[in-house]
């Protein structure tokens, strides 16, 4: 049986995305996440 460690990874709290670690979720949550504030789209 495989175990899975998942103290590594990071969760999206916009959109429950996985990413591997904090750096790629910061990248992912300022390109993705802060447009949409921008552009007044979240949650659309």
């Amino acid at each position: 049986m495989f175990r899975i460690d998942m103290s590594q990874e990071s969760k999206c709290p916009y959109c429950e995305s996985i990413f591997e670690d904090n750096d790629q979720l910061s990248k992912h949550i300022d390109k993705i996440h802060n447009n949409e504030d921008a552009i007044g789209t979240q949650g659309f």
